[in-house]
């Protein structure tokens, strides 16, 4: 029984209990974990960090940018190393039944990289008359418009004996943290728990609008949680997923006037495993 079934018991409305679940929203609760020894193995889950990663997979990185709009001075960003945010060892997330529907593959890794600043660029803005941009890799040759990313979603199911942790091979990005920062996150192991979302529906539902007068703050747990894999992106400024999109990942970045960031994925697109149509939302103050 979810917590919200129990407040509605709790108040004598039990009844109601069949017509909220047409409003339940299934997700996987990222928990701290601890391991004996204190060191988290090679190829676990977890946040933060450096990465664990194949031979085939090089670590990855965001573009030298440089850019410049009409009549304006020239940017530039520096080639950076892309943040770990999250490793998901999908096997362990198959063992703990937290995704009993089996949306996510159940073998491999699932990792999450951002960049950590705000340099978005659609394809669009490499050709407008106004906005000139160029990028380079890391070979010092100019990187096509549809190869720029500042995030990757990246799946690989392969021999997990491969992996080997991966340092940075050059610096984060700083213009974000303006020097208040530690460059790292904070690494820590994650275990997974099956928990529920309510869809902010139900507050509007001709069944239940009238509970939030006769008991005020009823509704005040049923979006609460922060980093989770699917179930409803919650916070000050969420993104509103479409019918047909998916929740991959959100996690409580909590710094400035960042709150949390989230990873949207098409459910068609999910189901294929095709993560690299994985795109990035922030909920900023």
């Amino acid at each position: 029984m979810t917590e919200f079934e129990e407040a509605l018991k709790d108040i004598g409305r039990e009844a109601l209990i069949p017509a909220s679940q047409k409003f339940l929203s299934r997700l996987v609760l990222l928990t701290e974990k601890e391991y004996p020894a204190g060191a988290i193995p090679v190829g676990a889950s977890k946040c933060g960090g450096f990465p664990d990663l194949p031979p085939e997979i090089e670590y990855p990185l965001r573009p030298e940018v440089r850019y410049r709009r009409k009549g304006g001075p020239l940017q530039r960003y520096d080639c950076a190393s892309m943040q770990l945010i999250a490793q998901i060892n999908l096997r362990e997330l198959a063992e703990s039944g937290a995704d009993p529907e089996h949306l996510f593959p159940q073998t491999g890794m699932l990792y999450y990289f951002w960049s950590c600043d705000g340099a978005t660029f659609d394809q669009s803005d490499f050709t407008r008359q106004d906005f000139t941009i160029m990028c380079f890799g890391k070979d010092g040759k100019i990187v096509q418009p549809e190869e720029y990313r500042h995030q990757r979603v990246i799946y690989w199911d392969g021999d997990m004996s491969q992996l080997r942790r991966v340092s940075p091979p050059c610096p984060y990005n700083t213009e974000f943290y303006e020097g208040e920062k530690e460059d790292e996150l904070p690494e820590y192991a994650i275990g997974f728990e099956e928990e529920f979302d309510y869809s902010r529906d139900i507050e509007r539902d001709e069944q239940f609008r009238a509970l939030e007068e006769e008991h005020p703050g009823i509704f005040d747990d049923t979006q609460f949680h922060t980093d989770k894999l699917l179930g409803i992106p919650t916070g000050g400024n969420y993104p509103e997923l479409c019918d047909d999109e998916v929740n991959l990942l959100q996690f409580g970045f909590q710094y400035g006037c960042l709150w949390n960031i989230y990873w949207i994925i098409k459910r068609d697109d999910l189901l294929r495993r095709d993560f690299d149509k994985a795109y990035l939302d922030f909920d900023c103050d």
